[in-house]
């Protein structure tokens, strides 16, 4: 029975591709790095391993340093602060699986390697904060994913039994992760990168519809 479950956010609960592909490309545009620019369908295999190696993927080669790193950084992170919710939306179902699964008394989480600042303004946008046991996103301290350290501390703080939780994603970080902390996964199909790929990383179950979670718990 599963009691407990770890939602990732970008891909899974929410489509935040538009919004990221958004940031991203005004970012290059205004310190004129390169004539490359991201369409969401591109970010979507681009993001999920944090914000910093999000701005070592797109910029340019010839204009890679660690100092003009920080700088595309700090343009994406003031233009996706002010513009972060333009085209998000939550996935068809989400809401609802939300709302049902709390009902039912399974404690849900946010286990996500976005900045944990931007999770909580999206999170407080489209959800009722109080359904979350706990939200984690990154900030200073924090190991993303698929290191399984964030992962195991929140199932130690909540005494979890590791038999009854679960980790929901859409990218090999949410699988990987969780079986690196000993515990099931569930493919986010609908997500980001789709059943196809996340094949390859032999999740416990998959679907491209979220309220199939209602039937495995």
């Amino acid at each position: 029975m599963i009691k407990n479950i770890f939602f990732d956010l970008d891909g899974t609960l929410l489509d935040t591709s538009f919004d990221l592909a958004a940031a991203a490309n005004a970012a290059l545009e205004k310190l004129d790095f390169g004539k490359k620019r991201y369409t969401p369908e591109e970010i979507k295999f681009i993001v999920g391993r944090g914000q910093d190696n999000y701005m070592r993927t797109i910029i340019p080669k010839e204009l890679y340093s660690e100092e003009n790193v920080t700088l595309l950084k700090n343009e994406y992170v003031h233009f996706y602060k002010n513009n972060i919710s333009n085209s998000t939306v939550p996935y068809d179902g989400i809401v609802e699986l939300i709302d049902k699964l709390t009902e039912k008394g399974v404690k849900v989480f946010c286990l996500t390697n976005k900045n944990h600042d931007f999770t909580m303004l999206l999170l407080e946008k489209f959800f009722d904060l109080d359904k979350f046991a706990k939200i984690q996103g990154i900030y200073d301290g924090i190991i993303p994913k698929p290191d399984p350290t964030c992962l195991n501390n929140i199932i130690h703080e909540f005494s979890l039994d590791k038999s009854q939780c679960l980790m929901v994603g859409d990218t090999e970080n949410d699988i990987i992760v969780g079986d690196n902390a000993g515990i099931k996964t569930f493919g986010a199909a609908w997500g980001f990168k789709g059943r196809e790929f996340l094949e390859k990383y032999n999740p416990t179950y998959m679907s491209e519809n979220p309220l199939e979670i209602l039937q495995i718990i």
